[in-house]
């Protein structure tokens, strides 16, 4: 999922005049962004008709007040979970690779290999209770994990309900099935019950961002269409400044288009995998094999680390990780 609750990107729409002729001109419809280089401070307008818009839209209520400032500092537990993820299923890899080798030295390695992934994944489950309820419920009230504002309406939504309220629901479920594995006494439940009806929700987020990021194509899709007729115009007109301005905000939102597909990418690796967690059967009759859900989310964690890799060659003032 492309869930940081913390992103400093920016779009800028242009003012509506009021007649139809300004509404579907190019110019209308179009979007800048600070160029990279350019000594005036990135908040400062480009254009006298433009609108600066920040996202997300800064906390209103104590409760939203609250939640940011948490999300913010558990940020860190965010991307150290991912770092843990990466590793984990990089573990499995290599001990699944040393135990083909037909040579006794390799079992102890393959042994240790294997308590490193077990206890990465331990370790992974406590970090997601921490942030997790937090950072979804952030998300529930701000749409942070749109990563942007659309001019789509239904993008914020999905974003907002489908996905953060999914999840919220998965990490409370989670909470319980840890709480009865940790203390049966107390929390008498039945934990691989409540495991499987919150790998539903993760399925009902996963979906849902499917959906989400399709939309987010389509519309930049139009948008870059918008400002190629723009820039035939900039260009007919021998508009030099101008010319170059949509020419970088081409390349800007022409940048955003891989890490969407990276994301879809991800979230199919992601189905399989929380189909079969999901199912009431799991733990006796598997969907999939331990093998094929650690090959999908070993992939889908090369793609992860593809994608962050990515995003830190985007220009700092443009995005925040």
């Amino acid at each position: 999922m492309m869930c940081n609750s913390s992103t400093s990107m920016r779009r800028r729409n242009v003012a509506k005049s009021g007649t139809k002729d300004d509404l579907d001109s190019p110019e209308e419809k179009h979007r800048s962004v600070p160029v990279k280089g350019d000594s005036s401070d990135n908040d400062e307008v480009v254009d006298k008709n433009d609108i600066q818009q920040k996202w997300p839209p800064a906390p209103t209520t104590q409760l939203d007040h609250f939640l940011y400032n948490c999300s913010n500092a558990v940020v860190l537990l965010f991307g150290f979970e991912q770092i843990l993820k990466i590793s984990q299923y990089s573990f499995w890899a290599v001990s699944y690779l040393i135990a083909s080798v037909p040579k006794r030295h390799a079992e102890p390695l393959c042994l240790i290999l294997d308590n490193l992934y077990d206890g990465l994944n331990s370790l992974r489950y406590l970090v997601r209770i921490a942030y997790g309820l937090l950072f979804s419920l952030e998300a529930l009230r701000t749409g942070s994990w749109a990563e942007m504002a659309w001019d789509d309406p239904k993008i914020d939504m999905i974003y907002k309900y489908p996905m953060a309220g999914s999840m919220i629901c998965y990490f409370s479920l989670e909470l319980v099935s840890f709480a009865g594995c940790q203390m049966p006494e107390l929390v008498n439940v039945n934990v691989n019950w409540i495991a499987a009806m919150s790998c539903r929700f993760w399925c009902v987020c996963t979906i849902s961002e499917i959906w989400g990021c399709y939309l987010k194509l389509k519309e930049l899709e139009l948008e870059v269409t918008t400002l190629r007729e723009l820039l035939a115009e900039k260009k007919k007109n021998d508009d030099k400044e101008g010319f170059l301005q949509i020419e970088h905000d081409i390349q800007y939102w022409m940048k955003q288009v891989p890490l969407v597909k990276l994301q879809i990418l991800r979230d199919l690796l992601f189905i399989l995998p929380a189909v079969s967690w999901s199912l009431p059967t799991y733990h006796t009759s598997p969907l999939l094999s331990d093998f094929n859900s650690n090959g999908l989310l070993f992939l889908e964690a090369c793609v992860h680390a593809c994608q962050l890799m990515y995003r830190a060659t985007l220009q700092p003032s443009l995005y925040y990780a």
